[in-house]
């Protein structure tokens, strides 16, 4: 990350991206880009590392080489019963990016077309002091982010760290005003009586609280118990979570994360599935470059309906992946830099990626 611009969330503090970029080529040539989000060794968001993927992507990859490549059906077939998301969803967007370049047409209008132009995004503020929080607040709201979402939670939280993140909150709505969305994220860093005791202190601040603790179990009892919308997104890691929320009650809305879900294929069902059942949803990202923001911003066009996107983790970094299009910001709203180029619509720096692993048929 650029010195200055480090994340501390309840895991720790993000300092550097470990991610996996994946290039499919066919026989003629065209290719497509993907990414993925790997946990770091502080960082366990999804259990995931560097080389859980990378032999996820070995394993699968004998059985794909040869497919027809815009054969999405049977590809995601193929591999429906390797437990691995997260090395999916790079394969699954580079093959939306390879199939949209083949027809010519952007990865938006293989999901459908677009219903909006842009996105509104979100900012995330990593946990500091209430001062700093509140003052950095202010600034992006001057950017024009009219949503805000404030990390708090810890490994170990404590009475003392807790009360540091109600400080945070109410300092940072203060600053904010009240015409500005907040969303208070714990990243399942508090127990369900730590949640219960913090909400008593911030429920009347017009928040949505993002999956305060670990379990879909806990997630219920804290839903049971408040009137603050419930946000569910480490519990909610595919579909078979997705329907097990729904069941139990326990969310109000989801955390619609590209590389939680196996890329476009699986985020399509699980959108479907929460229009179904009522839930409303927010699109989210993981520590990932503008590569996965932009599939990301894709997916929120031609399915606009969520809560303002999270997708700007990619401001932190030194280094751009993305050599030239792509998703671009302007005063807080995302939008496509060539909304007609085919694919993803973008090229890709080769030179910030480490060496490859290669497969061949």
């Amino acid at each position: 990350m650029t010195p200055g611009k480090e994340f501390q969330v309840t895991y720790g503090t993000i300092a550097a991206m470990t991610n996996i970029a994946v290039k499919i080529t066919t026989e003629d040539g065209t290719f497509g880009w993907g990414e993925t989000s790997c946990s770091t060794s502080m960082f366990y968001f999804s259990g995931e590392t560097q080389a859980s993927v990378r032999a996820a992507i070995k394993n699968m990859a004998p059985s794909l080489l040869g497919k027809e490549a815009d054969n999405l059906n049977l590809i995601h077939e193929t591999v429906k019963y390797v437990q691995r998301n997260q090395a999916k969803c790079a394969l699954d967007i580079a093959l939306h990016d390879l199939i949209g370049k083949q027809q010519g047409v952007p990865v938006y209008k293989l999901l459908g077309g677009a219903l909006a132009n842009e996105m509104p995004m979100s900012y995330t503020l990593g946990i500091s002091s209430p001062k700093h929080m509140a003052e950095e607040a202010v600034k992006k709201v001057g950017e024009g982010f009219n949503t805000i979402e404030v990390k708090v939670g810890g490994k170990n939280s404590t009475q003392k760290t807790m009360e540091n993140d109600i400080a945070s909150v109410r300092a940072v709505r203060d600053a904010i005003g009240n015409d500005v969305t907040l969303i208070v994220d714990a990243n399942s860093g508090w127990s369900v009586r730590q949640t219960l005791w913090a909400l008593k202190k911030i429920e009347d601040l017009d928040i949505l609280l993002e999956q305060p603790t670990r379990f879909v179990e806990g997630l219920r009892e804290v839903r049971k118990k408040t009137s603050v919308p419930i946000i569910a997104d480490e519990s909610c890691q595919g579909l078979q979570d997705t329907v097990r929320l729904i069941e139990m009650e326990a969310a109000d809305i989801l955390s619609i994360k590209l590389t939680k879900f196996a890329g476009f294929y699986e985020s399509a069902r699980i959108i479907g599935l929460s229009d179904a059942f009522g839930l409303d949803y927010r699109y989210d990202n993981m520590s990932q470059s503008r590569l996965a923001a932009t599939a990301s911003l894709h997916l929120a066009l031609a399915y606009s309906r969520g809560i303002p996107s999270g997708g700007t983790a990619f401001t932190k970094y030194e280094d751009d992946l993305v050599k030239s299009g792509g998703l671009r910001m302007n005063h807080g709203t995302a939008s496509l830099e060539n909304p007609k180029e085919p694919g993803l619509g973008i090229t890709i720096n080769e030179k910030l990626l480490g060496p490859a692993d290669v497969y061949k048929a």
